[in-house]
């Protein structure tokens, strides 16, 4: 070997094991990073922008912080920190890097719309990261390497992913949104980071809204850290603190303005953001870094448009309906969602009870089965070892339920003359108040008891009818409805339903206090034989509310259950999630219904008006005349 060469080697290895050079991740991302348009400001990064990044960047760089923990609001640039950080590695401190996203494709989009866009624009990164086009296979959506390291990006559901090779930096991002479990594995966090293990320089970095008390995976991971929170000076004091949401001021005001903790002095957004702020630690002698703040520092998010965010969300959580109020504790406030008391009482549902009835145009009441809003029918079928509980419910635009009417038949469910009965009950239509009848379009029948291979032999042949087999899955992440399987017996199709989450919709919208969009109807009888023959009784909504989700610690680790009253039969209420069930797996296009039933109720007017005119028009008599005296030229063609 010649001296040139040998000189080139050491020089190589040197490199590989001289230590990084001291240039923190903050300082890298200002000299070497670049952002992509069609980014908000397209260009060389600024830390001026996101000033209270700078500290979190850092940190994700010291070696001799082995955790850092974000638990931000959205749009506060946590992302970004970590493509900073896995940059700085890839061009000064090569190393294996896994970075996590909450679902497979979730990785794949992220790297195609995020890291993809950085590397290019980055030359230091471009000229090592080799060009995806290429057919090395060493550059993949979800796999790229380069000198002295690479990259793996996969998802919180992704086993395989999570404990194959050895990683020294974990980068866990969005960690309240992923899977309970990876495949059977376990939680996806821990697998990952025994991965880390061996390295004595092992780096784990979590970052993410969090999400409900509870079951949040970054709230208690905070708890346990330094918990900085970014705190800002008094413009007319000079005392930092924390923003808080309620210091903030606006009702009757143009422009929100904050109010200081100390002095009281209001002042506007941009003298507050225009302060230069700092870190804040509550305990800082812990080894874990962790930090905390709200989308009210952001530059690229307006108070005023929090505000209305706000406005929005609270005028929703007055209905009942609490989803933007927790999207926005959640992702504007980064702070952990409280669920509200879940369990309603009967009491309170029997006194909504309402008489079901339409009104003639000369404004007399007729009793109905069904009223005008509903357009769709679906039924929850629960087979028990004597009995099947059947609820039939219409729906309308939004989720708004109207109860139609809850049955049950009892019989032996190992025998033909049960399921012909049930077959009967699915099959019957129900009247509107002007007489269009309408049928179940979508049932759903529980599988999961001692008659599973009767009721796929039940189902199978009514599939036409959209008759399914179900059958219910609890735990955190499981969908409404997952996807069908034929994996049964005889071929049946069976759909997994995700009862927890589909019970905490049921009863969030038993909580919805005025009709509308998810508000649930239940029928007033006229008298007792009446109430028995559409079965809501006082039994049916002892039922119907006697669950309730709770807390429960396994293994160290928080998770919901729902507990039952005692001595509360809860049929009612697993026939109520399997007939919204079924709902989802229709999932219907409500306007387009709308439209049909507004042509099928308009078409019966027009022809009796039309009727009513040829009876009375002399002319339109004589052309019925000779209409019939020319079909009969032609052979009966009618002209």
């Amino acid at each position: 070997m010649g001296v040139k060469k040998t000189l080139e080697l050491l020089c190589e290895v040197m490199r590989v094991f001289s230590p990084p050079p001291a240039m923190t991740v903050s300082q890298w991302a200002e000299n070497y990073r670049f952002i992509a348009p069609p980014a908000a400001e397209p260009g060389q990064w600024k830390n001026e922008r996101m000033p209270h990044l700078v500290e979190i960047m850092d940190a994700m760089g010291d070696q001799r912080i082995p955790i850092v923990v974000g638990m931000l609001a959205s749009q506060s640039g946590k992302s970004e920190a970590c493509i900073n950080t896995i940059g700085r590695h890839i061009h000064l401190d090569p190393t294996s890097i896994l970075l996590i996203q909450p679902t497979d494709s979730g990785g794949k989009g992220f790297s195609k719309e995020r890291i993809a866009p950085a590397v290019w624009e980055s030359p230091v990164l471009r000229e090592r990261v080799s060009d995806p086009k290429t057919r090395s296979g060493d550059n993949t959506i979800q796999y790229k390497e380069f000198p002295g390291g690479f990259l793996a990006i996969v998802g919180s559901n992704a086993p395989a992913g999570l404990a194959s090779r050895p990683i020294r930096v974990v980068i866990a991002d969005e960690v309240d949104r992923y899977e309970a479990s990876a495949g059977t594995e376990g939680d996806p966090v821990a697998l990952a980071e025994k991965r880390s293990t061996t390295f004595w320089n092992r780096k784990l970095i979590m970052v993410s809204t969090p999400g409900e008390e509870g079951t949040s995976r970054i709230a208690p991971e905070y708890e346990k850290s330094t918990m900085e929170r970014w705190n800002l000076p008094c413009p007319r004091c000079g005392e930092y603190q924390p923003l808080e949401w309620s210091g903030l001021l606006f009702k009757g005001l143009p422009q929100p303005v904050y109010q200081c903790a100390e002095c009281g002095e209001a002042s506007g957004e941009h003298k507050w953001k225009g302060q230069k702020g700092k870190w804040v630690a509550a305990h800082p002698g812990r080894e874990t870094r962790g930090f905390h703040t709200t989308a009210l520092i952001s530059f690229f998010v307006s108070w005023k448009k929090l505000v209305t965010e706000w406005m929005k969300a609270t005028d929703e959580s007055a209905k009942g309906k609490n989803d933007l109020l927790q999207v926005f504790i959640n992702t504007r406030l980064a702070e952990v969602w409280i669920t509200p008391c879940e369990r309603v009482e009967e009491d309170e549902i029997i006194k909504r009870k309402e008489p079901y009835v339409r009104r003639a145009p000369s404004g007399q009441p007729f009793p109905c089965d069904v009223p005008d809003g509903v357009m769709i029918l679906t039924a929850g079928v629960d087979i028990q070892d004597n009995r099947a509980e059947i609820e039939v419910v219409g729906w309308g635009v939004e989720w708004e339920s109207w109860g139609i009417e809850y049955h049950v038949i009892y019989g032996d469910p190992g025998g033909k003359e049960f399921w012909d009965d049930l077959d009967r009950h699915l099959l019957r239509r129900w009247a509107y108040g002007d007489g269009r009848e309408i049928g179940i379009t979508t049932a759903c029948v529980d599988s999961g008891g001692h008659f599973t291979s009767d009721v796929y032999r039940f189902t199978k042949p009514r599939e036409f009818r959209r008759i399914y087999s179900i059958k219910g899955q609890g735990g955190v992440g499981v969908p409404a409805v997952a996807r069908a399987t034929q994996n049964t017996r005889n071929r049946a199709m069976l759909f997994i339903l995700g009862v927890d989450e589909i019970k905490g919709k049921v009863l969030s919208s038993l909580n919805i206090r005025s009709p509308g969009p998810g508000y649930c109807h239940f029928p007033l009888s006229v008298d007792l034989d009446d109430e028995h023959r559409r079965g809501y009784t006082d039994e049916y909504f002892r039922g119907l509310v006697s669950e309730r989700r709770i807390i429960k610690f396994n293994k160290g680790f928080k998770k919901y259950e729902w507990e039952k009253k005692s001595g509360v039969r809860n049929e009612p209420l697993d026939c109520r999630v399997y007939a919204r069930g079924a709902l989802a797996i229709l999932n219907p296009r409500f306007d387009e219904r709308k439209k049909m039933l507004e042509r099928s109720r308009a078409a019966p007017m027009a022809r009796t008006a039309a009727d009513s005119a040829k009876q009375t028009d002399p002319s339109a008599a004589a052309g019925r005349k000779q209409g019939r005296r020319r079909g009969r030229s032609s052979k009966g063609v009618s002209v």
